[in-house]
């Protein structure tokens, strides 16, 4: 084969891997998998005493005709009848709860600080925990193609969690990666779900919900962060030049975006607040705390990936990470800011 056509070959399949860019399952997160896998318990109804034990766990649900299922994170702090936060961290087309771990590092921050974390699964063509997807509304991947029902899988697996341990239901929060981060946005939009997640944080990500459908039941606390170098989901929207080939969706960009949820908060588009760390700019809109309250980080040079996390995929690919910051921490104090 000429280097050429390997070139060509090489390229197409890692642009079939990263769809969205999140896929960490051949790299370092398909590692962190597997130390997982080893080490996850089974959490089963006649086992359901099992909610005062801190580790990892994995809850199977049948949803939609589906084999579906969310992974757990209990920290040590954990004890049962004392209601604690939860934070869904929601992993991007193409990758799984293993790969967002692994991206994220949110086990770390919910051991210190105390919170449960789920790591709810999307749905794929072939595997049921690698190269999935959500459905998102504008896409061409395998959930929006099938019109998943994720709105309703979600729902499901906060009626399973809250089942089984003590969740503050006032302290309910949702962060996600590219299609991770649009389903946080599709949660403000929804009449039931709004109504019960207390604040998101999409990463690079942009709205999919067309405005007329966006039908939220309160103001949304939002921080959102994006990298101006993104070429999968562009800051300015369309089509991102990785995904021409395999999901060539134009997408509205990140300035339209949060227009939209500063005019539906109510919160006005001059900053209250706004600062630079290194390469990281932030604007802060509305009063801090505030249910409307909107924050936006701008990250210079960087790519599709988490700030302060792991890409798992090769910078040339994927775009740089921002280090100025840890999105991880900076969304957990922003979310210890907004109760329902």
């Amino acid at each position: 084969m000429k280097r050429s056509a390997l070139v060509r070959t090489t390229v197409g399949v890692v642009m079939i891997l990263g769809i969205l860019g999140t896929v960490m399952d051949a790299f370092a997160g398909g590692r962190r998998k597997r130390q997982e896998a080893a080490a996850m318990q089974p959490l089963s109804e006649k086992n359901s005493g099992a909610q005062a034990v801190a580790g990892d766990f994995r809850r199977d649900l049948s949803f939609g005709g589906d084999d579906r299922f969310y992974d757990v994170h209990v920290p040590a702090s954990y004890r049962p009848g004392t209601p604690v936060p939860l934070v869904m961290v929601l992993h991007g087309g193409g990758g799984s709860p293993s790969a967002v771990r692994g991206i994220t590092s949110m086990d770390r921050v919910s051991d210190q600080n105390g919170f449960i974390v789920i790591y709810p699964a999307g749905t794929g063509e072939k595997a049921r925990d690698s190269r999935l997807s959500w459905n998102i509304l504008k896409s061409d991947t395998y959930a929006t193609a099938n019109k998943k029902d994720d709105l309703g899988f979600i729902r499901a697996v906060l009626k399973d969690v809250q089942a089984k341990y003590s969740i503050d239901p006032n302290r309910i929060y949702a962060t996600g990666i590219s299609q991770g981060g649009m389903m946080c946005y599709r949660f403000a939009c929804d009449p039931d779900l709004s109504g019960r997640i207390a604040a998101i944080a999409p990463v690079a990500a942009v709205m999919t919900v067309d405005p007329s459908d966006c039908k939220p039941s309160r103001a949304m606390p939002i921080i959102h962060f994006h990298g101006l170098d993104d070429k999968f989901i562009p800051y300015e929207g369309g089509i991102g030049s990785r995904l021409e080939r395999i999901d060539p969706v134009t997408r509205p960009g990140v300035p339209e975006t949060m227009k939209f949820w500063l005019a539906r908060n109510k919160v006005g588009d001059r900053p209250r607040d706004q600062g630079r760390r290194g390469l990281a700019d932030f604007q802060d809109f509305g009063r801090e705390g505030e249910p409307g309250e909107v924050i936006l980080w701008k990250l210079e040079g960087a790519g599709h990936t988490w700030p302060g996390g792991d890409s798992g995929l090769p910078e040339m690919f994927i775009g740089k990470v921002n280090r100025d910051i840890s999105a991880s921490e900076v969304i957990w104090n922003f979310f210890t800011r907004h109760t329902l």
